[in-house]
């Protein structure tokens, strides 16, 4: 059955944006801090130099997740441009990056396919990572992150975006194999271009995402703006999709304090004060356990 994009994002946006500044009138500390930064587009300006310094200043940020459009047309030169940069700030091993339009620009691409893979140092265009936070209470946490590229068309410089039938099927078998660790999906695309471009194919993807318990955030860029889209799991707790400001432009930079039972998620840029945009009841901790049925391909 598809879904009426709009009314899900209208539906608990006033319930799930709570908490305002909780944590920080009670003078609590996060368990741990990480950044989100996006569409930077290496190589059409510098801003990116001042927002890398500026996160490899803060000692409290453990990653960097990186949301696609890292460089502006995915040649040799600016991917070198951007790993030095990074090395530069002492991000070196602290970055998590996916792949936009910008990036690759779709099936057929093989060369800034294997110049992403090479000089990020991944696997594929779609991978994992489990990551170990130190907290504040001197615990280990465990996050997956789960790298998405949906497919583009090539010959139109990476246009046409849509999720492949492939991929969320290895969505779904990736989540339901770290079923018991919370995860955090990257994806360039925000849910309303997805939708726009492939509707069947994006409520079948939104299915999988909503099925799994674990899945607490899902991040994006491409729209150059901040936005954020509520969504309900099947057992009735919900998971936040939210689009990342743009480096080209505006230097933007989020920045997510977790704690125990919520996510406070601030903007702010190198030359700025951080905002609380959003406070989110989500808790960044183990999920109950859930049935599932093996999928047989």
């Amino acid at each position: 059955m598809k879904r009426a994009l709009v009314l899900v994002i209208l539906i608990a946006l006033s319930s799930l944006i709570v908490l305002l500044t909780v944590a920080q009138q009670e003078g609590r500390q996060p368990l741990f801090v990480f950044a989100h930064i996006t569409d930077s587009h290496i190589a059409r300006t510098t801003n990116y130099e001042s927002v890398l310094n500026y996160l490899g200043s803060r000692s409290d940020v453990q990653l960097v997740v990186w949301t696609g459009d890292i460089t502006d047309h995915g040649y040799e030169s600016e991917y070198q441009t951007t790993v030095d940069a990074i090395s530069s700030a002492g991000l070196s091993g602290k970055v998590i990056p996916a792949a936009g339009n910008h990036d690759w620009w779709g099936i057929g691409d093989t060369t800034r396919e294997n110049l992403f893979k090479t000089y990020f140092n991944v696997p594929a265009l779609n991978y994992t990572k489990l990551w170990n936070f130190t907290g504040s209470d001197g615990n280990t946490y465990t996050i997956l992150f789960v790298v998405m590229t949906p497919e583009c068309d090539y010959a139109t410089y990476g246009t046409n975006y849509r999720v492949r039938e492939s991929e969320i099927w290895w969505l779904d078998e990736v989540l339901t194999q770290y079923s018991n660790i919370p995860a955090i999906v990257l994806i360039h695309y925000p849910p309303n271009v997805i939708n726009a471009t492939n509707p069947t194919l994006f409520n079948e993807f939104l299915s999988v995402l909503e099925k799994h318990n674990n899945v607490k955030l899902v991040l994006s860029g491409h729209g150059h703006t901040n936005d954020i889209w509520i969504f309900n799991h099947a057992d009735g707790s919900q998971f936040a999709w939210i689009e990342g400001n743009d480096v080209v432009d505006d230097a933007g930079i989020l920045l997510y304090y977790v704690y125990d039972t919520y996510i406070e998620v601030y903007y702010v840029t190198p030359t700025s004060n951080e905002t609380l945009l959003y406070s989110l009841a989500i808790p960044m901790k183990p999920p109950t356990p859930q049935i599932d049925f093996i999928r047989v391909r």
